[in-house]
């Protein structure tokens, strides 16, 4: 992926609409974001009350951050038609 300022540059110069390019920011971003959020009130909420329920929900969020994270991954490379190993240069 290019750096933020990269992309804006090359929208700037395109015939990409205003609009189309907030939405698609809007919607490229919006994941990331609230898993962030949703991560950041599990560790806030485990470290303000440290019972075993909140430790297990902190744990669990993780376990769907990282399984969401993984199904993606898994899709695109399927979506791309590379299913291999050879395909991931990450």
């Amino acid at each position: 992926m290019a750096p933020f300022s990269v992309i804006n540059v090359i929208a700037g110069v395109s015939d990409i609409r205003l609009r189309d390019f907030a939405i698609g920011g809007l919607i490229g971003l919006l994941p990331g974001v609230i898993a962030t959020a949703f991560l950041a009130d599990r560790i806030v909420a485990s470290l303000r009350d440290p019972t075993p329920t909140q430790i297990l929900i902190l744990l669990a969020a993780i376990g769907l951050v990282i399984l969401a994270m993984t199904g993606l991954r898994y899709w695109l490379r399927r979506k791309r038609g590379g299913g291999g190993k050879e395909s991931d240069a990450a």
